[in-house]
């Protein structure tokens, strides 16, 4: 082995050495770069799981809203049934029935009373019972069910048909 020959070995080594690094440098840039794909890719997932949650938790407390409206509501509903109904206060039993029973009573008495006078009464009055007997009705039905629609749709309510 002469001096050319070892010159030759640490040159071919040397641009070996070389050949390594830039093949090495060539695949860290590619590593680099996949790296930084999967850590986008990551970010991606993880703002799309933090949204996820944020909407669970909003869908959540919609609902967590919904219970407490709608306990609230049956409170207000029990209260309101303490307040207009003696038999949940300090009335016998007895007097507490017939103040239950005295508006259904009062009505059936009007209206029996009415038909009981119909008959015989002029024109003019038969007229006047069939009026005031279509504006009451009228005006309970759409009272009613015209109530009934401003409750589902006050504001801050939830529907009570799910969109989701």
């Amino acid at each position: 082995m002469n001096l050319m020959d070892f010159v030759g070995n640490a040159a071919s080594g040397g641009l070996l050495g070389l050949l390594g690094s830039g093949i090495t440098g060539v695949i860290s840039l590619f590593q680099a770069k996949n790296q930084f794909t999967h850590d986008e890719a990551m970010g991606d997932l993880e703002l799309k799981r933090i949204a996820a949650n944020s909407d669970a938790q909003s869908k959540l407390s919609a609902d967590q809203l919904k219970v407490v409206m709608e306990q609230g509501a049956n409170t207000a509903f029990t209260a309101s049934q303490v307040g207009g109904n003696p038999s949940m206060g300090n009335v016998p039993p007895f007097i507490a029935g017939i103040l239950a029973l005295w508006r259904p009573l009062l009505t059936a008495v009007l209206i029996a009373y009415s038909l009981y006078v119909y008959p015989t009464s002029d024109q003019a009055t038969q007229t006047f019972i069939v009026q005031s007997y279509v504006t009451a009705g009228s005006a309970a039905v759409l009272w009613w069910f015209g109530s009934r629609q401003l409750q589902r749709m006050a504001p801050g309510k939830p529907s009570n048909s799910s969109s989701s």
